[in-house]
């Protein structure tokens, strides 16, 4: 379970974020709490006014990790001693408060402008490398033909992007089709397959191939890039 402790904006967003993972519990004030905070799913401890460490409410679970993205909730003036006295090995990330030690990883304020940034520039990266796929195909004819190949025995993020770039194919007036390797024997990867009825093509022989590549007007490759390396190209 991750112990989020805190008040303000950052916490709601990071709490949104880390339920995706694991259990979640916030300890915060709750005159701090806005209406407009998504903490649905997630363990909330709201506090009438800042308590002791040994004081606050004992969370669901032990945790495995402590962020502390400020010390609003906690009364105390040796926050990561207090943290550590109570919960002994737990990892603590967070600010680390001048003649303090004890913080596994301190957070600068300049290491959360780092962090923002780097996530901006990955998903402009996405943005961009969509687009570029797109315009692509916008200067393919009409029923042009797109070969899209998937790594051998392919898993779900392989069969998703497939099906996300055929879709993209279909929008500009193309065919496309999936190829793959090996099988698709996961019970899991089965059901995908035909619950969101993604039709799929397993190539075997070396000739089955070139003539796919040899009628193919544009092959994509998906979740790999490099060929031979678990793949049929």
């Amino acid at each position: 379970m991750y112990l989020l402790i805190g008040a303000g904006d950052p916490l709601a967003r990071l709490a949104a974020w880390c339920k995706r993972s694991r259990p979640t519990c916030v300890v915060t004030l709750a005159s701090s709490l806005q209406s407009e905070d998504n903490l649905d799913g997630c363990d909330v401890v709201a506090l009438p006014q800042a308590m002791l460490v040994d004081d606050l409410p004992t969370p669901s679970r032990h945790p495995n990790l402590i962020v502390v993205l400020n010390a609003e909730p906690i009364d105390t003036d040796n926050v990561v001693a207090d943290l550590s006295s109570r919960w002994p090995g737990v990892p603590i990330i967070g600010p680390e408060p001048e003649g303090e030690t004890g913080v596994a990883d301190p957070l600068r304020p300049e290491d959360l402008l780092l962090s923002a940034a780097k996530d901006r520039v990955r998903a402009q990266e996405r943005h961009t490398g969509a687009s570029v796929l797109d315009a692509h195909f916008a200067g393919l004819a009409e029923g042009s033909s797109v070969a899209i190949f998937c790594h051998d025995n392919p898993d779900p993020d392989a069969l998703a992007s497939a099906l996300a770039v055929q879709r993209l194919v279909e929008r500009r007036g193309l065919t496309g089709r999936i190829y793959h390797g090996g099988l698709i024997e996961h019970h899991q990867n089965r059901a995908m397959v035909q619950l969101l009825g993604i039709e799929t093509t397993r190539l075997i022989m070396g000739w089955e191939i070139a003539d796919v590549l040899a009628a193919a007007d544009a092959v994509v490759a998906v979740d790999f890039h490099q060929p031979g390396a678990n793949n049929v190209l």
